[in-house]
């Protein structure tokens, strides 16, 4: 396991001293991201699941690694914990949403450059609620909760998330 710097440099997520980049002997992710894809220009993000054998990332985003390792190695190693019970799917959908609107917000705020920019990033940031479901009423807080949890965040472009 490789691990990155918890403060980022202006290169970026860097590898540390203490768990290097033993894999492809990368020192900065950046570098792992273009390894996978050369004309990669996107944002770099952690966690990263890699491919030895495919030399490529598997997934970035940390409840998908989550359910991956939830299942998909069992009959290699014998565990069969469960990391996503049935009973609590809807909830962690509900929180990893949250955390989803959470992480936008704090990238926005990163990322600013000026108080105009963030001020404009937030005005471009909405709630798009699924066809059919009207916002009325959510806004104040007399919506029922089974509803709202159905509104999910849009990206920056205006799209649906």
């Amino acid at each position: 396991m490789s691990i990155v710097d918890p403060v980022m440099s202006e290169q970026g997520w860097t590898f540390t001293d203490g768990a290097p980049d033993s894999v492809n002997g990368a020192a900065y992710l950046h570098q792992v991201y273009t390894r996978a894809r050369p004309d990669y220009s996107g944002r770099v993000t952690v966690p990263v699941l890699w491919d030895r054998q495919q030399q490529t990332i598997v997934n970035n985003e940390s409840s998908e690694i989550l359910r991956l390792f939830n299942s998909a190695f069992d009959q290699l190693t014998g565990n069969h914990d469960d990391y996503c019970p049935a009973d609590l799917q809807g909830e962690i959908e509900r929180l990893n949403r949250l955390y989803s609107a959470l992480s936008a917000i704090n990238q926005l705020i990163v990322h600013a450059q000026s108080r105009e920019e963030l001020l404009e990033g937030a005005a471009h940031d909405r709630v798009v609620p699924p066809d059919d479901l009207s916002l009325e009423g959510l806004e104040a807080g007399e919506g029922d909760p089974a509803q709202l949890a159905r509104v999910h965040p849009a990206d920056r472009s205006g799209a649906e998330a």
